[in-house]
């Protein structure tokens, strides 16, 4: 049997979404550690006016790292397994300004928010290795590719940069 950390990250997805309307991914491939690419994805801050923007659209805030920024509007660490990944979700109503965001103190309390007419939304940051190269990866699209590719290239660079600071 395959316990919950031996499975792939998107499998664990499928333990707090196992049904979902829709799914995309965007990755990049880095030559830094999956060690550095997981510190820089996690520490990354969005590099653009345009993403503070977007997410100012959507009603949510741009507050530090993409880290702080998932958890300070509203969304729950459902799951962190450093290089690999961390896996945050979201119950609310995405549709409507302020989207009524639930707030839960753990992920068993998420999993068990079954109210009718709001969306669950959750997604997986993280890294994994590929011939050489560190392959940064996340599935479902709770905000626009734009916002997601912009942090993917900002910690691409943070990465590269602890790299070539230790050559």
């Amino acid at each position: 049997m395959i316990t919950p950390d031996e499975q792939p990250p998107s499998s664990r997805l499928d333990h707090y979404v196992p049904r979902y309307q829709w799914q995309t991914q965007h990755s990049l491939e880095s030559s830094a550690s999956r060690e550095s690419c997981y510190k820089a994805l996690v520490n990354a801050e969005p590099d653009s006016m345009r993403v503070s923007l977007l997410l100012n659209l959507r009603g949510l805030q741009s507050r530090g790292t993409l880290k702080e920024s998932f958890l300070h509007n509203g969304f729950t660490l459902l799951e962190e397994s450093p290089p690999d990944a961390f896996i945050v979700g979201l119950v609310c109503k995405p549709w409507v300004w302020g989207g009524e965001i639930g707030c839960y103190g753990s992920p068993e309390e998420w999993l068990n928010d079954n109210r009718v007419g709001f969306a669950r939304i959750a997604t997986v940051l993280g890294t994994e290795e590929m011939a050489g190269k560190t392959r940064y990866w996340m599935f479902i699209k709770p905000f626009s590719g734009f916002i997601r590719r912009a942090w993917l290239h900002g910690a691409k660079r943070k990465a590269e940069q602890l790299l070539q600071n230790l050559s």
